[in-house]
């Protein structure tokens, strides 16, 4: 396994992460998870070299899953990154408020995990009203000064909101995580540039909620557009001699 440092931080962790939205909820193929199959995914994954795992206090059960594995493996190395619980605009718009709702979420995924101090932590919305505050970025600041937070970044969809973001905050921005995979490279000239701001760069969804595998008679109503892409990859699989899966990888 290969790793990489979150160049503002030194935070180390294995170039390919797991995501675990479907630990704790039905997703995509997959339906929510058993604490005993997630315990056997984690196993799997620390012993392919994985040390990097994606989790959401939006996740249903996923964050109670991994600290229920985490504390009958304290020894586990382990970088958890998760994300904010949704913050509404009349909260964001009372200072003493935001705090509360990002300290309440913050402590949440703290318990729920078992560790004293979050990994990474992600804004899981890219609201206006949220990240033009500066009373927003002044509490990211502070649980990173106090040790609550070692590496703070953003889940983006789009290069347009990603922009507007890194302009306005990218001193309080140690990394993005963007949508990419070999069907959807909106955002291959954005991240070389956040890499050259030392943002680091990571892409979610390499297997399209499970689409890059299937075949095109597989897929579900409403993604029938996919077929052609779909088609053409494992064309390219099947006279490379490398599985759909494994070439998204690569990409």
């Amino acid at each position: 396994m290969d790793y990489q440092e979150i160049p503002k931080t030194g935070l180390r962790i294995s170039r390919l992460g797991l995501g675990t939205v479907q630990f704790g909820l039905d997703y995509g193929f997959t339906k929510a998870k058993t604490q005993h199959e997630v315990d056997a995914i984690l196993e799997t994954a620390l012993g392919c070299g994985i040390d990097y795992l994606d989790t959401a206090r939006g996740y249903g059960s996923s964050e109670a899953k991994i600290g229920n594995f985490l504390r009958r493996r304290p020894a586990s190395r382990l970088a958890v990154m998760t994300k904010l619980a949704k913050i509404a605009p009349e909260t964001a718009g009372d200072k003493k408020e935001l705090r509360r709702a990002f300290e309440r979420s913050l402590d949440e995924s703290r318990r729920e995990l078992g560790l004293d101090s979050i990994p990474v932590l992600l804004l899981h919305q890219t609201d206006a009203f949220l990240t033009g505050l500066d009373s927003f970025w002044d509490i990211v600041a502070d649980f990173k000064a106090r040790g609550r937070i070692d590496a703070f970044g953003v889940s983006v969809y789009t290069p347009q909101e990603t922009r507007a973001i890194v302009e306005r905050a990218a001193a309080y921005i140690d990394l993005v995580q963007v949508p990419l995979n070999v069907f959807d490279q909106r955002f291959l000239g954005l991240a070389a540039e956040l890499r050259d701001m030392k943002i680091a760069v990571i892409s979610r969804s390499a297997f399209l909620r499970g689409v890059i595998g299937l075949r095109p008679d597989q897929l579900p109503a409403g993604l029938q557009g996919l077929s052609r892409p779909i088609e053409r990859l494992r064309a390219i699989a099947a006279g490379s001699g490398i599985p759909p899966d494994t070439l998204a990888l690569d990409f």
